[in-house]
């Protein structure tokens, strides 16, 4: 396979319009696609070479800032590793470059719809690419769209990338003999600022802070040793400037890799032992951080944690231990593990599936023996807690990271310098995407690209290391919102003896073969239902979509494995409310909310179980909004509350007690907490 590259000569400036988002008059950087079909093992020619990007004015240098003030909405630094630190920078020892402007030609030339995965391609793990390169693929077409070296990236690694909120910034790690993060613009792809750290920068990722509202950036360093900057956080709005963090010293450990709660009021963080060799020897823990003080509110003890995922209520991490092949389960209120998996050897990376009922791992061969020669994911059905499958991906892969509409997971080798794409409905392996420099590759970003109105192109990250954000995060938090069942099937046969569905509801059934390869089979069929034969291969699954009847009646369901042969499919009414719910006085409970600069004016409320609800949502804001409950069960989806509109929401009610969570989707750190009661 041959790649060439068309690159125009860096010196004429592009405008603001082209800078921030336009699309007119930009030469680019064309590629030859770079995709390969299993069980093609890609091309054979020589690999190219990324294209060096000529830097007008030279790269940044990078000073010891002024003291400044903490930003708005963020603790002023308490004593760390600097005790007369004035700032965040000071304290952490993180130093920004004043900001460049960019003054290039455009290379990256999106178009409103594209939908493009920023990677990165070093040089190491046995890579013939000699420059640490920004990689750009159209997720799409699975075609190669640029790729990119900043000056003095020779020889140098880098293990991940992150892209600023709306895209105007791409961040790359480059570790060396300088080490540094360059902060590349989103169009030029000229290095604008430079980040030191006390250390190696190792990760950074997307984090939507609720108390701002702001899309900020967390890094963190490798920080084995006992020698980095630890935790840290960066603001795309204020020129990348620090606003948080913890020290080494905070955790009193190695912060390894940090996982914001999809409602970023909490995040997660990794504090494996302090050096490798101790790994397999000790205990590490994972660490939950209050970023609204920067406080460590909660610790588990674990061997070797390494990655964290949450799921999207906020109630449980998964976390990979690489010393123990395991996954563990951490209920995140009580911080004790409630269960664990055997995966395969030695798992780094893991991503939660897109509707929270599984978890893929990727297997690196961390730990003691495996020598990082891992190549499979295990995929593990949370609702058994078991293993559904095993695939063989590309070896040493140490991320896996969700496409923003959830039917694809994405690997990235480290050895094979390649992104493996699974098929999440088949489970099958669909591509190979070969990177045509020839570079190690580490995790990634997705970009979603529209019209600005204006006749420009503005990029939102909708997917990234943390996992959904803008777009993608509120389209997930509808599609878990809507009425679901799953019906697991094992051996002998059904593992419930009846569900229940809501007359008149759209309902997403999910059924699941749960059982070993020795099972075989299974097949789910109900003719009363409608829902001819189908049949599942061990550790499948298969969702449908069915409408319940108007009026109450059971139906059956069989399968092919007994004794537990047959299935109830009770459709029922709404459970009648108590004589003491509201509508016995006259009518629903009504609660009015009023949303303005982005938050309602009510932040928890009380309903009564079975008792009905009228919500009256006034928006005074310029964006849409929404109420989507958080919970099993509850149904609460509201139509959407354009800007200035108001709009009148019934809901039914549920009659299970508890303390939910309603939320915008559009706007996840818009939380209400409802206790029913």
């Amino acid at each position: 396979m041959t790649s060439s590259h068309i690159v125009s000569t860096l010196a004429r400036p592009v405008s603001r319009r082209a800078l921030l988002g336009g699309v007119a008059g930009a030469a680019g950087v064309l590629v030859a696609a770079c995709s390969t079909l299993i069980p093609s093992s890609g091309g054979t020619n020589k690999p190219s070479a990324p294209v060096q990007v000529q830097q007008p004015g030279g790269v940044p240098a990078v000073p010891v800032p002024a003291p400044a003030a903490a930003p708005a909405g963020f603790a002023a630094p308490s004593a760390g590793p600097n005790l007369l630190a004035k700032n965040w920078s000071e304290r952490l020892g993180v130093i920004v470059s004043p900001m460049q402007k960019a003054t290039g030609k455009a290379i990256l030339n999106p178009k409103a719809g594209d939908l493009w995965f920023f990677s990165n391609a070093s040089t190491t793990w046995g890579a013939t690419n000699t420059k640490n390169s920004v990689w750009v693929v159209d997720a799409k077409t699975k075609q190669t769209v640029a790729e990119v070296a900043p000056p003095n990236s020779e020889e140098n690694s880098s293990h991940g990338i992150a892209v600023s909120g709306d895209g105007r910034f791409i961040y790359l790690p480059q570790l060396g003999q300088n080490s540094r993060i360059d902060v590349l613009d989103g169009r030029t792809l000229e290095v604008v600022q430079s980040i030191k750290t006390l250390g190696r920068p190792h990760h950074q990722k997307l984090w939507h802070d609720p108390n701002t509202n702001k899309d900020l950036i967390i890094g963190e360093d490798f920080n084995w040793g006992r020698v980095g900057s630890g935790f840290y956080v960066i603001d795309p709005s204020q020129e990348n400037a620090v606003v948080g963090g913890l020290s080494n010293g905070d955790f009193q450990g190695n912060p390894y890799y940090s996982t914001p709660s999809p409602d970023g009021k909490f995040i997660i963080v990794t504090v494996p032992a302090p050096e490798p060799a101790f790994r397999d020897k000790m205990d590490g823990w994972v660490a939950k951080v209050n970023p609204k003080t920067w406080k460590v509110i909660g610790m588990t003890p674990m061997k070797d944690p390494i990655w964290g995922e949450v799921s999207l209520d906020g109630k449980w991490a998964y976390v990979t231990s690489g010393g123990d092949s395991k996954i563990y389960k951490i209920d995140l209120e009580t911080m004790k593990i409630e269960h664990d998996v055997l995966t395969g050897p030695g798992p780094w990376g893991a991503k939660l599936s897109y509707d929270g009922s599984k978890i893929y791992t990727a297997d690196k061969g961390e730990g003691p023996g495996y020598n990082q020669q891992g190549r499979t994911t295990t995929i593990i059905d949370l609702q058994t807690m078991g293993v559904s499958n095993v695939v063989v991906i590309g070896q040493t892969t140490d991320h896996v990271l969700l496409s923003p509409d959830g039917k694809e997971a994405w690997y990235t080798s480290n050895a094979e310098h390649s992104i493996y794409v699974l098929d999440t409905a088949t489970e099958k392996i669909t591509h190979v995407i070969k990177d045509p420099a020839d570079g190690d590759i580490h995790g990634g970003v997705w970009v979603q690209y529209r019209d600005d109105g204006k006749g420009g192109v503005i990029g939102e990250v909708v997917s990234d290391y943390a996992g959904l954000h803008g777009g993608a995060l509120a389209a997930q938090m509808k599609y878990v919102a809507e009425p679901a069942i799953q019906i697991a099937m094992n051996r002998t046969g059904f593992t419930q003896k009846a569900v229940t569905a809501e007359v008149g509801k759209a309902i997403r059934i999910t059924l699941k073969h749960t059982a070993g390869t020795s099972a075989g089979k299974i097949t789910f069929e109900s003719k009363d239902m409608g829902i001819a034969l189908i049949t599942l291969e061990p550790g499948n699954a298969k969702e449908i979509r069915w409408t319940a009847p108007a009026g109450p009646v059971d139906f059956k369901a069989q399968t092919n494995k007994t004794p537990n042969g047959e299935l109830t499919v009770s459709v029922k009414a709404p459970a009648a409310k108590p004589a003491a719910a509201p509508a016995a006085t006259g009518g629903p409970q009504v609660i009015n909310l009023t949303s303005e600069h982005m938050a309602y004016d009510i932040k928890a409320i009380t309903v009564k179980p079975g008792a009905p609800v009228r919500f009256v949502v006034k928006n005074l804001d310029d964006e849409k909004h929404n109420l989507v409950g958080i919970g099993e069960g509850l149904n609460l989806l509201s139509p959407d509350i354009g800007a200035g509109q108001t709009v009148t929401y019934e809901w039914a009610g549920t009659n299970t007690p508890g303390t939910y969570r309603i939320v915008c989707a559009y706007h996840p750190a818009i939380v209400i907490e409802m206790k029913v009661q």
